[in-house]
């Protein structure tokens, strides 16, 4: 799988769980949002985005807690690969 089909599962995974991307804005469509914010080392900055950290965790808050966002976060940022983080949640979804 490559970077951008996995950055693809990732954003369409936040954004069902309330995250509003402003791809279209930038770009028309998603993939080509996606082509550009990975080509030019960007979606760092997507990954590490406390509104989409929050959408996209909100599946996996334990016991309710509103803040265990921030823990999940906070292991993509230490990890060896953010996006492969994010991606390792949804890939069989």
């Amino acid at each position: 799988m490559t970077k951008i089909d996995m950055l693809e599962k990732v954003i369409k995974y936040a954004e069902k769980n309330g995250y509003k991307s402003n791809y279209k804005f930038y770009c028309g469509n998603l993939k080509s949002y996606i082509k550009e914010i990975k080509s030019s080392n960007i979606y760092y900055a997507l990954l590490f985005d406390h509104n989409f950290a929050k959408a996209f965790f909100l599946s996996w808050l334990y016991q309710g807690n509103p803040d265990d966002w921030k823990w999940y976060l906070q292991q993509a940022i230490i990890s060896d690969d953010p996006l492969r983080y994010y991606y390792d949640f949804v890939k069989e979804k």
